[in-house]
């Protein structure tokens, strides 16, 4: 039994990606959508800076950088949603 003079010692807590390897119970969907988002638009963001500077042969902005992976990624998306909702209504369509 610890005495009230003896300081507790509290096991280090993980932060960052690393923490939900801890996590006692499984992530909510949006959550794990986020994360999933955030892990696909950054590789876009890196691919794209290293095509962009070669390319270009000069130092890209990040600005520039992260318009290019946002107007490829919502592009991307968009076609994979316009696909889904064409799927969608030949469901619909009666034999």
């Amino acid at each position: 039994m610890m005495s009230m003079s003896e300081p507790q010692v509290k096991a280090p807590r993980a932060t960052g990606p690393e923490s939900r390897a801890y996590t006692p119970f499984p992530l909510a969907p949006h959550v794990t959508k986020t994360i999933r988002f955030r892990e696909e638009f950054l590789a876009l963001v890196k691919q794209h800076a290293s095509l962009m500077a070669e390319e270009e042969r000069r130092a890209v902005s990040q600005s520039e950088i992260i318009d290019m992976a946002l107007t490829q990624f919502f592009a991307a998306t968009s076609r994979v949603n316009s696909n889904q909702i064409d799927m969608f209504e030949d469901s619909t369509q009666p034999a």
